[in-house]
C-alpha cells in the first residue's frame, strides 16, 4: 500500500520539511518497507507516541513536494492516527490518516 504526504509551499521564500511524525496508532497496522526520498533520520518520540521521519529538504516558493510510504499491512484492523508535518520552527500541519485492512497481504514465505 502507498500513503503519499505532499508538502506544498505557499509562501514567498523557501521553507524546509524538517520531518514527518506519524502516530504509533496508525503504524501497529503496519510495517514501513521504504520511504521515498529516503530520509536522514528515523526514531520514535516516546512523549507523543509517534514515529518521525526527518528530511531536511528545501521546499522552494509554490513548489511542492511529495513523501512517499511504503507500507505492508501486517494485520487486519481500522488503523487510523495523526500525521504531523513539521518545519525546524515546530510550526506543523495536521494530516489524519485511517485505513481499514480487510485481509494481511500475503507473506513471502
Amino acid at each position: 500500500m502507498a500513503m503519499s504526504v505532499t508538502v506544498t509551499n505557499p509562501h514567498a521564500q523557501a521553507v524546509t520539511l524538517d520531518s514527518i511524525d506519524v502516530s504509533k496508532s496508525f503504524l501497529s497496522g503496519f510495517q514501513v518497507v521504504a520511504v521515498d526520498p529516503a530520509p536522514t533520520e528515523t526514531y520514535d518520540i516516546p512523549f507523543t507516541d509517534q514515529r518521525s521521519w526527518t528530511f531536511n529538504h528545501e521546499v522552494l516558493p509554490e513548489q511542492s513536494l511529495s513523501i512517499n510510504f511504503e507500507l505492508k499491512a501486517v494485520q487486519a484492523g481500522h488503523f487510523s492516527g495523526e500525521i504531523d508535518v513539521c518545519n525546524p520552527n515546530q510550526d506543523f500541519r495536521t494530516l489524519y490518516a485511517d485505513v481499514l485492512v480487510l485481509d494481511r497481504e500475503p507473506s513471502n514465505q
